[in-house]
């Protein structure tokens, strides 16, 4: 089973430059990202617009066999570019070669450079709950950082090939426990 989420969304509006929310980014990512994988017969649960990550959590039961994979987009200086994924710290060798895979089809749809995969110690908040659900693999993708135009024209050209991509990249993760 695969577990998908906009890390921001109605009740959370993320980070907002450029004139742009980082939950409308999300939301349309997600989307995007969740009718892929019904297109290829994925099993998968999405996170509601209305819902906290509390509530989410509460929600779904990902188990040793299950993906989780929860959409970010970055902000910091102007300057600051490409895509970067954040995994737990301590995260296993199959969370490591999806992170990697996600900043892999991120870059190739966009030409965005790949800023590497995070332990979340490396982030601003130190540990992220949705890495910690029990899930056998757990991914955070910062896609681009929306505090910089040229990444978000780039993010905005390649995003239906991302989430063709990422959908594929979720599905052959969870292929691994069936």
């Amino acid at each position: 089973m695969i577990f998908l989420s906009a890390g921001h969304h109605d009740k959370d509006p993320g980070a907002i430059a450029n004139g742009v929310k980082e939950a409308d980014l999300t939301v349309e990512l997600r989307d995007l990202t969740f009718q892929e994988l019904k297109k290829i017969g994925a099993n998968v649960i999405m996170d509601k617009n209305f819902e906290t990550l509390s509530q989410y959590l509460a929600r779904i039961k990902p188990g040793s066999g299950s993906v989780v994979c929860e959409i970010h987009f970055n902000a910091a200086a102007p300057q600051a570019t490409g895509v970067e994924t954040i995994v737990k710290a301590g995260a296993s060798a199959a969370e490591k070669r999806l992170a990697e895979r996600i900043n892999s089809l991120v870059g190739n749809a966009t030409g965005l450079v790949n800023r590497g995969v995070k332990d979340e110690t490396q982030s601003h908040r130190g540990r992220l709950a949705i890495l910690h659900t029990k899930a056998g693999i757990s991914v955070l993708p910062e896609i681009c950082f929306i505090t910089n135009k040229n990444d978000l024209q780039l993010y905005r050209k390649g995003m239906r090939q991302i989430a063709k991509d990422l959908a594929r990249a979720l599905k052959d993760a969870d292929d691994l426990y069936t």
